[in-house]
């Protein structure tokens, strides 16, 4: 059985989620279930989107994508919100553990950088969106390279093959 799962690789979606839902509601209390890594969202920032829109969040941490995956495999648990790694959207994508996204729901998504859109692990972005990029790190011997004070060393044909 699909499992009702929308994953979520964007941090546009997640504020979408938190501008787009409106002003405290009567009635039943409304529950978003969140599953992420480990301090993506600040506490803080739950808080407030809660006491914004009366919606409460669920927020559980997984410590790995292979967690996570084991967790939802399992069944007997569902979120509304998912953040795993490209490699695991793929996965989950072949597996049908995933619901399709409607971009018409998601009006911050004309906001993100169309290079950052289309990945090849899922080409229309149909169940998923960019949550974030940047880089890591450089790792070089200054012996062969000398003294890296920005990124432009990447980039500079004289460090070629001594930069990672």
């Amino acid at each position: 059985m699909k499992k009702a799962i929308t994953v979520v690789v964007s941090a546009a979606l997640i504020l979408c989620l938190f501008a787009g839902c409106g002003g405290k509601s009567e009635g039943p209390k409304k529950v978003l279930n969140v599953y992420n890594w480990g301090e993506y969202i600040d506490k803080d920032l739950l808080e407030q989107f809660e006491e914004e829109t009366g919606i409460k969040v669920n927020y559980k941490n997984y410590e790995s994508n292979e967690q996570m995956y084991s967790v939802l495999k399992q069944g007997g648990v569902s979120y509304d919100v998912v953040i795993p790694s490209d490699y695991m959207v793929a996965r989950m994508i072949d597996e049908d553990m995933l619901e399709p996204l409607n971009l018409d729901n998601i009006p911050s998504y004309s906001l993100i950088n169309d290079k950052l859109k289309n990945p090849v692990y899922d080409p229309e972005n149909k169940y998923s969106i960019p949550y974030m990029w940047g880089t890591v790190g450089i790792i070089y011997d200054p012996a062969k390279v000398g003294e890296v004070t920005s990124w432009g060393a990447l980039f500079d044909k004289a460090n070629a093959g001594q930069i990672l």
